[in-house]
């Protein structure tokens, strides 16, 4: 399916004067101003398997681990460097609308917990991106898993919302959770956390001096949806694919589940593949073309 932007037809009328001076003047062409930019609103979506991502929902049978039953605490990722594909296969890039507190000019927050159950984020929600492309036909869409290096160390009192959220964030140093989703594991009566935090990593020094280049693991998976209508069509981030690999009944590392840290690795390297990045290089494997995180539904 595509999306075909059209640019109205204009109706013009001629006004035609009298008198001397003006009654031989040569045809002008009219001064038509056509529509510079198109508005647009993506929609995401949060799923484990075939059942919405929601606070307090249990979910089993869905393929999660060795068929774990897990409830979602969290679940939120930011998304920057929006782009459409036209027809003539080219990125156009969507400029993002900056009045929603969810938004900057190029990074924007995805937002599905609502603080409700055991979710202790926000009752505010956002499920949706919303900005202006050029006229034209977009049919695939292209973006990145990950907030720019160049917003991604500054100091968080500093930065505009929605980069200002203190969950979203570790320090100067490593930068934001690109990805945050909080788990639990449930066995009965029992609750084990179980965690996906995607971010960069190995960034230098530790502490509040922000690096000066890129970190030694970026972790910026670069999500490419083909045949993706943006009037019609939702990016669904499914977590089921995601940690279908993962043992979530042991936890190897500081943190529970797969923090992106490097003695992270009996957690993370059966999960970064799922994602379209390689653990230990925390670059794109394939272009990111072998990710199962997000599809087009």
């Amino acid at each position: 399916m595509s999306l075909r932007l059209f640019v109205p037809a204009l109706s013009l009328s001629l006004l035609v004067a009298c008198g001397d001076d003006i009654a031989d003047a040569p045809d002008a062409a009219p001064d038509i101003d056509a529509p510079a930019e198109q508005a647009v609103s993506i929609n995401f979506g949060a799923k484990v398997g075939t059942m919405d991502a929601v606070c307090g929902q249990t979910y089993d049978g869905q393929g999660v681990g060795s068929d774990q039953t897990i409830e979602i605490k969290d679940f939120r990722f930011y998304v920057s460097n929006v782009r459409l594909i036209n027809d003539a296969s080219e990125e156009v890039e969507v400029t993002l609308d900056q009045e929603s507190a969810f938004q900057t000019a190029n990074v924007a927050l995805l937002d599905f917990e609502d603080n409700t159950g055991l979710c202790a984020g926000t009752a505010e929600t956002n499920t949706a991106v919303t900005g202006t492309v050029p006229p034209g036909t977009y049919s695939g869409m292209v973006f990145d898993l990950s907030v720019p290096f160049d917003l991604n160390h500054e100091d968080l009192t500093s930065l505009p919302s929605p980069l200002n959220i203190s969950s979203m964030f570790w320090a100067w140093a490593i930068g934001h959770k690109f990805v945050r989703i909080d788990l639990d594991v449930v066995d009965g009566d029992t609750r084990t956390p179980w965690n996906v935090h995607l971010g960069s990593t190995m960034c230098g020094v530790m502490g509040q001096t922000p690096p000066t280049e890129e970190c030694a693991r970026p972790n910026k998976p670069v999500i490419r949806l083909a045949g993706f209508d943006p009037a019609s069509d939702t990016a669904v981030f499914d977590l089921a694919p995601v940690i279908a690999d993962s043992d979530l009944t042991a936890n190897v590392g500081m943190a529970a589940g797969c923090q992106s840290f490097p003695d992270d690795v009996s957690d993370c390297t059966p999960l970064f593949p799922n994602l379209g990045i390689d653990y230990v290089s925390g670059a794109c494997i394939n272009d990111c073309a072998d990710q199962v995180t997000f599809v087009a539904e």
